[in-house]
Order: C-alpha cells, then sequence, then structure tokens
C-alpha cells in the first residue's frame, strides 16, 4: 500500500533544513568563542614576562651589588669596624628599588702564598634576614676552592665578595613558594695597596704557607 504524504510533513522537513543550513553557516559566535580562548594564554603570557622582567632586573641588581661591595672594600688600605659597617649599609643601597630583605653579603681578603694556595687573611659578613646567612670564614682558612687558579698569582692578594638574596615572585609563588636564591660573587685585586688590613685581625702568616 502506498503511504499517502501528509500535507505538513513536507514544509516542517524544509524549515527544517533551512534551519540547519543557516545554523551550520552562521558566524556571529565564532569571535567570542576565539577570544575565550585565546585570552586565558595572552594574559598567562603577559603575567610571564612581568615575573620575567623582575627576574632579570633583580638579578642585575645583585651583580652591581657584589661589584660595589668588591670594589669599595679594593679601593681600601685598612678597614675599620666601622668602615665595615659603612661599607655594607652603603653596598646594599644599590638594591634599590628592589628590597634588601632576604639579602646576605660577605667580603673577604685572601692572602696567596709562594706556591699559589689561597688562604683567608680576615672575613666579614652581613645578614638581613637571609633563610641561608653566610658566616665569616675563619682565617688561614686554605680556601683554592673559592679562588681559580688561573687568577692566584703567588704572594699577592685578592679581594672576594659574595651575595645572596632570595627573589619572591610577584605571580609565581605557586611554582616557588620561598622564592629564588640568587647567588653572585666576584674577586677583586686591591687597588691602592698590595694588602688591605683589617681591623682586629692579626698580620702574620698562616701555618703551612710558603712564602
Amino acid at each position: 500500500m502506498t503511504e499517502i504524504a501528509s500535507p505538513h510533513r513536507t514544509p516542517n522537513r524544509r524549515m527544517r533544513r533551512r534551519l540547519l543550513r543557516a545554523f551550520a553557516g552562521n558566524r556571529r559566535g565564532m569571535a567570542a568563542v576565539e577570544f575565550a580562548l585565546v585570552v586565558p594564554l595572552l594574559l598567562t603570557m603577559y603575567l610571564g614576562l612581568i615575573e620575567l622582567t623582575q627576574a632579570l632586573g633583580h638579578d642585575r641588581k645583585s651583580v652591581l651589588l657584589a661589584r660595589t661591595l668588591a670594589d669599595v672594600v679594593s679601593q681600601s688600605a685598612g678597614i675599620s669596624n666601622s668602615d665595615m659597617t659603612a661599607i655594607f649599609n652603603a653596598s646594599a643601597s644599590t638594591m634599590a628599588p628592589y628590597s634588601t630583605n632576604k639579602l646576605t653579603m660577605r667580603v673577604t681578603s685572601f692572602t696567596i702564598d709562594g706556591a699559589a694556595n689561597a688562604y683567608v687573611d680576615w672575613s666579614d659578613a652581613k645578614d638581613l634576614g637571609a633563610d641561608n646567612a653566610y658566616t665569616p670564614y675563619g682565617r688561614c682558612r686554605v680556601s683554592n676552592d673559592l679562588i681559580p687558579l688561573s687568577i692566584r698569582s703567588p704572594r699577592s692578594w685578592i679581594v672576594l665578595s659574595e651575595v645572596k638574596i632570595q627573589h619572591i615572585p610577584l605571580f609565581g609563588t605557586f611554582i616557588a613558594p620561598n622564592g629564588i636564591e640568587m647567588v653572585e660573587s666576584l674577586p677583586m685585586r686591591p687597588r691602592v695597596s698590595n694588602s688591605i688590613v683589617r681591623q682586629g685581625s692579626p698580620t702574620s702568616a698562616c701555618p703551612g704557607s710558603i712564602p
């Protein structure tokens, strides 16, 4: 038996087809969808660039601090206790506009004996709340591990500055909740005298050193 088509079926089918074609060709909502997909990526990149800029600036300042500390000390023939306090405070000011919280500094004078071995003459440290603060080296510590052989000229003196600071990310605390430790050091030779005398430090030769 042949089925007789309903007079209402064909128009409804045509209407559905037209609606489907219209829906498939509608592009008005695509921009909003694309925007919603791209914005998180762009925001992540933007915040990442801010973090990177802050970290590079902080690292550059720590390099400048290490250089300033070594430079000021190397221009002295003798250093008193008050001089050392002033040197640490003045050097730390180079970190501006970054905070000096979590900063620790150390400066050490080494004697290089006739066999090119490094011995500590004197050492001072300054702590401004660092989690892993520097402490002064003991006098006459053999320090070939700190001074490269290439600059250990026999019968000379070297000043070594060391700086360590915690960089706290602005937005990345979930990645580095305790911050990122930045460490810098710089050796420099005395510039106005062969050696630098430190108040209260002996000037006698260390045991085992070779003249």
